[in-house]
C-alpha cells in the first residue's frame, strides 16, 4: 500500500516532512503572502506555524475525503484567519522614529542589549545553511 506524504507523516517519517514542504510550501506561502501581506504581519513565521499544525494533525488526514492539497488549505486558511483576527483584535501601535529608539535604548542599558544580543542571534542563525536551520527550528519548536 503506498502512503500518502501526511500518512508518512502521522507515522513520523522524517522524510515527508521535506516531501511536504516541497510540495505544498508553495500553495501555503501564496496563501499566507495574499493573507497576510496587506497587515504587515509576518508571513514566513505563519508559515512556520502552519505546518507546524499540518504536522501535529496529519494523523487527521482521510484520502477519501479530501486531497492532501485541500487538506492543508483547509489548515492554512484556518490558521491565517485566527492570525487575522488575532491582529485585529491588538490596538495599533504607533511606530518610533530611529532617533527615539535610539533616545530609548540610551536610557535602557537593558534593552540596547537584548536588542544586541537578537540582532547576533539573528545573524547567526543567517550563517547556518538551510538543512541546520531547520533542525535547529525543529528542536526549538517541535
Amino acid at each position: 500500500m503506498h502512503l500518502t506524504i501526511l500518512q508518512r507523516i502521522a507515522q513520523r517519517d522524517h522524510s515527508a516532512v521535506a516531501e511536504c514542504l516541497d510540495a505544498y510550501g508553495g500553495l501555503v506561502w501564496s496563501l499566507a503572502d495574499r493573507y497576510l501581506k496587506p497587515y504587515g504581519d509576518d508571513v514566513e513565521d505563519a508559515v512556520q506555524d502552519i505546518f507546524v499544525e499540518v504536522w501535529r494533525h496529519a494523523g487527521r488526514y482521510d484520502p477519501a475525503v479530501a486531497s492532501e492539497a485541500t487538506f492543508i488549505a483547509t489548515i492554512t486558511h484556518r490558521r491565517l484567519i485566527d492570525r487575522r483576527r488575532k491582529h485585529a483584535s491588538r490596538p495599533a501601535l504607533a511606530l518610533e522614529r530611529p532617533s527615539e529608539v535610539a533616545h530609548h535604548s540610551g536610557a535602557n542599558p537593558d534593552g540596547a542589549e537584548k536588542h544586541d544580543e537578537l540582532a547576533r542571534a539573528r545573524s547567526a542563525f543567517a550563517r547556518l545553511d538551510q538543512d541546520e536551520q531547520q533542525v535547529l527550528w525543529y528542536s526549538l519548536f517541535h
